[in-house]
C-alpha cells in the first residue's frame, strides 16, 4: 500500500511541474493557481502513471485543493486496499 507520505510526493511533484509553481500548500487551489482544463487532464494522467490510481476529477473542479485532493486520494486507496 502508498502511504500518504509517497500519495503527497507525488501528487505534489506533478502539481508543480503542470502548474509551474515554486511550492504547494494544502490550501492551494489548483484552478487559481493556473490550471485549466487542459492541465488537469495532464494532472491526473502524471498521478496515474506515479501511483496506478485516478484522480477524482470531481475533488479537483469542486474542490480544487491540494488538501482536498490528498484525502481524497488516500481515503480511496485506504478503502480499496484495506484488509477485511
Amino acid at each position: 500500500m502508498t502511504s500518504k507520505d509517497s500519495v503527497r510526493d507525488a501528487l505534489a511533484a506533478a502539481w508543480l511541474a503542470v502548474l509551474n509553481v515554486p511550492a504547494v500548500s494544502r490550501e492551494d487551489n489548483f484552478f487559481e493557481t493556473g490550471g485549466d482544463s487542459l492541465a488537469a487532464v495532464e494532472f491526473a494522467a502524471r498521478v496515474e502513471d506515479s501511483l496506478g490510481v485516478m484522480v477524482p476529477l470531481e475533488v479537483l473542479i469542486l474542490d480544487g485543493t491540494f488538501g482536498g485532493l490528498l484525502d481524497a486520494i488516500v481515503g480511496a486507496s485506504s478503502e480499496v486496499f484495506s484488509p477485511e
